[in-house]
């Protein structure tokens, strides 16, 4: 695999991976927990369109995302103005995890990354399939587990 002629994806993963720690009380619950809550964020995104990912974004100053192009994060709002105009865009929209690792770093924070198929189509009837990497931090908030920051980038084998 490979980003702008780098083949780096493969140590992706060993560098993430270093940070993973046992012994941290509750650790594969938290890693299950937040497989389980990833998994449902794009089931949601499938039945929902864009604006179901308001659900699963930490709405908090210390949210910031870098999505697919750009090349500076963007806060909250940068981020909910983007999913609200390409919504409308949209008539179907399917992800699929192909790879996804989650390394608990505290009891209320953890790492993820992971490789995504997308088949979008728009409402004029155009189809495109896709290849993201996405790696970020969630934490544990009062209403479960939000995607606090991290980078989505598009990929080809």
């Amino acid at each position: 695999m490979s980003y702008n002629g780098q083949h780096w994806l493969p140590y992706l993963g060993f560098l993430l991976g270093c940070t993973q720690s046992a012994d941290i009380p509750g650790n594969q619950q938290a890693v299950d927990e937040i497989t389980k809550m990833l998994h449902e964020y794009h089931r949601a995104i499938e039945q929902g369109g864009l604006k179901a990912e308001f659900e699963y974004l930490d709405d908090t100053d210390e949210f910031f995302w870098v999505p697919p192009g750009y090349r500076s994060a963007l806060d909250y709002d940068s981020v909910a103005a983007i999913l609200n105009e390409n919504d409308r865009a949209m008539s179907k929209i399917s992800l699929h995890w192909d790879t996804l690792k989650v390394f608990s770093l505290r009891s209320d924070l953890a790492q993820f990354y992971g490789t995504i198929t997308m088949m979008t189509e728009d409402t004029s009837g155009n189809s495109t399939t896709g290849h993201l990497v996405e790696t970020g931090l969630v934490i544990k908030r009062s209403d479960g587990w939000k995607l606090l920051s991290g980078q989505s980038a598009f990929f080809s084998f």
